[in-house]
């Protein structure tokens, strides 16, 4: 019964929040400066029953700063999608801006405008989950999360009861050893120069 109540309260503390998804109108206004640096539109491993499922998601920076763009789009012809998560996205706190674009005039190029709008957004350690009902051949609005971290290629997961995953982009940190090589690569750069 302890073991119980202890592990309860660690989930509870470590739960970030629950719906209070942020309607972003002006994307291009309220993220004037921010330009893509990064691309992918992945289709998801087929699991349970879950084909044609794909992610198009973006990646914007203004140089100190990253946003996390992604559209799901649901082209089965019979399953209905409840949730779009990504794990081992860095970044997340209790301050975090998650949302979607409220405004069909605020979709940035490459993405469709009328989607169906989430329902709720959730945030648990280093994942976060928008839910849904995306009936079949449709497509979510964009949806947004922030984060100071660049983009590199995470794992996202599409769920209807069963489950299909994929690639997208989502914020990481440096592993130790990139950050090493790095160094020594500008250090190696700077020693060249000198007389």
């Amino acid at each position: 019964m302890r073991k119980t109540f202890v592990l309860a309260t660690l989930l509870t503390v470590s739960y970030l929040g629950i719906g209070g998804l942020v309607e972003i109108g002006d994307f291009s206004g309220q993220y004037a400066g921010y330009v893509q640096e990064d691309n992918l539109q992945a289709s998801f491993t087929d699991n349970v029953n879950l084909l044609y499922t794909f992610v198009h998601s973006a990646a914007y920076t203004n140089g100190q700063n990253h946003v996390y763009l992604y559209q799901v789009t649901n082209m089965n012809f019979t399953k209905v999608l409840h949730r779009f998560s990504a794990a081992d996205f860095e970044g997340l706190n209790s301050g975090t801006t998650m949302g979607y674009l409220s405004v069909d005039s605020a979709v940035p190029p490459g993405f469709l405008a009328g989607g169906i709008e989430p329902v709720s957004g959730d945030m648990y350690g280093a994942t976060f989950g928008f839910s849904f009902e995306l009936l079949p051949m449709r497509f979510s609005t964009v949806l947004l999360v922030e984060s100071p971290y660049a983009p590199s290629v995470i794992t996202g997961y599409l769920q209807n009861g069963g489950q299909s995953w994929g690639d997208v982009l989502g914020a990481t940190i440096p592993e130790p050893a990139s950050m090493g090589l790095f160094a020594a690569g500008i250090l190696l750069v700077l020693r060249k120069q000198r007389p």
